[in-house]
Formats: structure tokens, sequence, C-alpha cells
């Protein structure tokens, strides 16, 4: 089974990808992936959410995602399978 962190998410694209090219240029491997969501008004809202890589290994992804909450100082954080 595969897992991943979602980290944060941002509503513009530009400052999801300057937040994970900071991340990875400290070795932290994530991505950043579109999401669409609609409000309570029925409008479709598009935002950027930072995830980690896919991990096998649940503690491994666990030990990555305390490291990642202590350095960016991150509440929140879910891991989720994928």
């Amino acid at each position: 089974q595969l897992y991943k962190a979602q980290l944060i998410g941002f509503g513009t694209m530009r400052a999801a990808h300057q937040f994970a090219d900071r991340l990875q240029q400290k070795n932290l491997p994530v991505r950043v992936q579109e999401r669409h969501s609609k409000t309570a008004q029925g409008k479709e809202v598009i935002w950027y959410q930072v995830t980690t890589e896919l991990f096998n290994d649940k503690q491994e992804l666990m030990a990555f995602v305390e490291r990642i909450q202590k350095e960016e100082r991150l509440k929140d954080i879910r891991i989720v399978s994928c």
C-alpha cells in the first residue's frame, strides 16, 4: 500500500510552487497538485496542495512528516493511503 501526506494548501500556484521549491532545496521530495472544490454557494474553486511523494512505508513517511512539521511549523498534516 502507498501513502502520502497532505502538507498545506495555497490559493495560488505560485505560492504553492515557492513552498515546494523551498522544501526540495532541503532534499524533501514534494509535489504540487491542483485541487477543485465547490463553495457552499456551488462555485468551483481551484487551489493547490503540496503533498509528499508516495511512500511504501507508513512509519518512514511519519518520520518524514515530523521533520517537515518541525522545520516548517506546519500543523494538521493528513496522511492518506493511495
